[in-house]
Order: C-alpha cells, then sequence, then structure tokens
C-alpha cells in the first residue's frame, strides 16, 4: 500500500505497489539517481521515515507535487492529520488531480473520515 507515480504528478495506492512490485521482480533496489522512486520504494518498504527524509531533501514537498503527495499520504498514515492536510493541499495546488487521487488512496482513508478534512476530498 502506498503512493506511486501516475500521469501528471499524482500518486496512488495500486500505482505505488506496482513500482514496489516492478522493484522487486527486477531486483532492484532503491536508486539514488531518482529521488521519488527511492523514497516511493522506501514509503512501501515500511520506511517511512527514509521516505520522509527525502521528500523533504532541498524543499521538495514544498515545490514538487509528487513529493508533497508522498509527504502528505506519510503523515496520514502517521495519524497526522493536520500535516497531512497543510501537505496535502500542497499537492493539490501543484497539480489538481491529486485531489482526485486521495479521495480514493488506501493511505487517506482513515483522514476521510474525519469531518475536518473532508473538503480535502471533495
Amino acid at each position: 500500500r502506498g503512493p506511486g507515480a501516475s500521469g501528471g504528478g499524482g500518486a496512488g495506492g495500486r500505482a505505488g505497489q506496482s513500482l514496489s512490485a516492478a522493484c522487486r521482480w527486477a531486483g532492484a533496489a532503491p536508486s539514488s539517481d531518482d529521488p521519488y522512486l527511492e523514497a516511493v520504494v522506501l514509503h512501501n518498504q515500511g520506511d517511512l521515515d527514509g521516505a520522509e527524509a527525502i521528500c523533504k531533501k532541498g524543499n521538495r514537498a514544498d515545490t514538487d507535487a509528487r513529493f508533497a503527495y508522498l509527504a502528505a499520504s506519510i503523515a496520514a498514515l502517521r495519524g497526522d492529520f493536520d500535516q497531512a492536510a497543510v501537505r496535502l493541499e500542497t499537492a493539490i495546488e501543484l497539480n489538481p488531480r491529486n485531489r482526485i487521487q486521495a479521495a480514493e488512496d488506501l493511505d487517506f482513508e482513515d483522514m476521510r473520515e474525519q469531518a475536518d478534512y473532508a473538503d480535502l476530498f471533495q
């Protein structure tokens, strides 16, 4: 379960699973040549701290929709919905399709149940 690349910088659970599975199948380890891929693989392996560190490096989560979405996903999985909301708002500003993606992403399932955050998913 976890975010992964999809068209236009969006991210979603199934794509993340496919990406992670592809890396395992190919015997690939996370590569520093592609920090987003590295962060997604770490996320899918359960290394949320490692994935978050990559997102925050160089303010990526503030300027790149993919990293902002991934950082939001990490915060949501940790139950830090306020931080997830801030990151998701950034991800949506950078790429409005992230709102649609987040509405279906399992990483945000618990957050979607909270009325305070409903606007982010509509």
